[in-house]
């Protein structure tokens, strides 16, 4: 399920919220068309949580068709992607490989990577 990062805001407290968007292509019920998909997106979802946060939940909003709630309910593999479009695994991901690594110094390196990427 590609997610989007709208924007990134820290607080002085130390709280991270992000502001983001989940689209998601479901199959159609029987009657499909050619396609046999339809694209979902969210509406926007914040999150908000601290650096010293173990794990994230993210709850979708509610349905808007009975098609999405068909697949919903075969129960899909659902897959969160980062701004360089690189699969996240959604139990395991950890951001840093270093534990003495802040999270602000761990997203410069990281970005400067995907930068990098994007240019060759």
């Amino acid at each position: 399920m590609p997610v989007s990062i709208v924007g990134v805001n820290i607080s002085k407290t130390g709280n991270y919220t992000i502001l983001i968007t989940v689209s998601l292509r479901l199959e159609k019920s029987v009657q499909t068309d050619s396609h046999g998909t339809v694209l979902w997106s969210s509406t926007p979802l914040i999150v908000t949580f601290n650096a010293q946060a173990k794990s994230v939940s993210i709850s979708l909003p509610p349905l808007a068709t009975l098609q999405q709630a068909i697949s919903f309910n075969q129960q899909p593999e659902i897959h969160l992607y980062d701004e360089c479009n690189k699969r996240l695994d959604n139990q395991q991901d950890r951001l840093f490989s270093n534990k003495e690594e802040s999270f602000e110094r761990a997203m410069m390196h990281y970005n400067i990577k995907c930068i990098s990427r994007d240019l060759i």
